[in-house]
């Protein structure tokens, strides 16, 4: 693995398959694995503002809360992943799906 990014907190690694983020600073390995080095740039920005976006995808929720330890930012992205689990749409042929 090749270090491309560090800071305090972050490192990123390049992999055979993608891209690996780690928080150094909690005990044990807090990473998530990314396919896309953007992506990991702006988990790291989210991380850093303690930003938890509706929009932002469940599994890029999933992973911010794997890379952080602060209690309240961890249950501010549970709010979020439990409000896009209760939010349904309908699509034009009116049948019920729910969030992904």
């Amino acid at each position: 693995m090749n270090k491309l990014y560090q800071d305090n907190t972050f490192y990123i690694f390049h992999t055979n398959d993608g891209y690996l983020l780690q928080n150094h600073t909690i005990d044990g390995f807090a990473h998530t694995h990314l396919k896309n080095y953007g992506t990991a740039l702006k988990l790291i920005e989210l991380s850093n503002k303690k930003k938890c976006p509706l929009d932002l995808p469940r599994y890029l929720l999933i992973s911010l809360s794997r890379i952080n330890s602060d209690e309240w930012y961890l249950r501010k992205i549970g709010e979020v992943l439990s409000i896009r689990k209760e939010r349904t749409y309908y699509n034009r042929t009116g049948m019920a799906a729910g969030w992904r």
